[in-house]
């Protein structure tokens, strides 16, 4: 009857491991499936509704990109010379506002000088003359269409090597007006 017993007991503790294994397994399949509708419900509403809330504007906005920028950068300058900026901008619904934004490598801020339309498509905006000791010049181009959309080119570098007559120079060029965006 010991033995009976035992057997019993073994029996249930198995049964009863068994039962936990069974427990678990259905737990975690429940598990699974509440991840799968919390990964369908991000799919389908919250990603979609965040991107909307964090996109630019032209990314929402129901016309198509039709700007083109086309502007070969320029590598190096000397100290002392005013620097040309040419550009062919086009676009359907027209050039509302176009700009170039520079600054010297270390600092902070960018300043701008609009671009003007010599016609409908070629723009032209005249920099300062760097002084020496400037090393580099970051600029872009920005675009303003006709549809608020604004688009910009990539970061170009000017290297600017030094003249010693680049004061003198700097001095007889008449002055250049140029803007910075107030935070």
């Amino acid at each position: 009857m010991c033995f009976e017993i035992d057997s019993y007991v073994v029996i249930m503790i198995v049964e009863g491991v068994l039962t936990s294994q069974i427990r678990t397994r259905i737990n975690q399949k429940r598990r699974t499936r509440m991840k799968k509708r919390f990964y369908r419900l991000c799919a389908t509403i919250l990603i979609p509704l965040m991107t909307i809330l964090n996109c630019p504007v032209n990314a929402v906005s129901n016309t198509a990109n039709t700007i083109e920028i086309e502007h070969d950068g320029i590598s190096e300058v000397t100290a002392g010379q005013r620097i040309a900026i040419e550009a062919i901008i086009s676009d359907e619904s027209g050039v509302q506002t176009a700009r170039v934004y520079f600054k010297a490598a270390e600092n902070a801020d960018y300043s701008f000088v609009p671009l003007h339309s010599k016609n409908e498509e070629d723009f032209t905006g005249i920099l300062p003359a760097p002084a020496n000791g400037v090393g580099t010049i970051e600029y872009l181009i920005l675009v303003q269409n006709g549809n608020n959309q604004i688009f910009k080119t990539q970061t170009y570098m000017i290297t600017v090597e030094d003249d010693d007559d680049a004061a003198l120079k700097i001095a007889e060029n008449e002055k250049i007006q140029v803007y910075t965006e107030l935070e």
